[in-house]
């Protein structure tokens, strides 16, 4: 059962938080986030969302991870700080 929740929210994560989006300055993406791939795709999919809506971005730890597995994900990217 718990792998079915898992399963529906990373299937539908992006559409829950992108809402949320318009209401904050900045993003902090990294500290706690983890390695699993799943949240990973998640993640780099709120990356892009937040890269075309202009969202500034601070990117650590875990966050630095995932950049090193795909450094395309910041290509003319002009508001982030790592």
């Amino acid at each position: 059962m718990q792998n079915f929740y898992f399963n529906y929210f990373s299937d539908n994560a992006l559409d829950l938080i992108e809402p949320w989006l318009s209401r904050l300055h900045v993003l902090v993406i990294g500290s706690g986030l983890g390695r699993d791939r799943n949240i990973l795709h998640v993640v780099s999919e709120l990356i892009m969302s937040c890269k075309k809506s202009e969202k500034p971005l601070v990117i650590d730890a875990d966050g630095l991870f995932l950049i090193t597995q795909n450094t395309s994900l910041l290509s003319d990217y002009k508001n982030v700080i790592l």
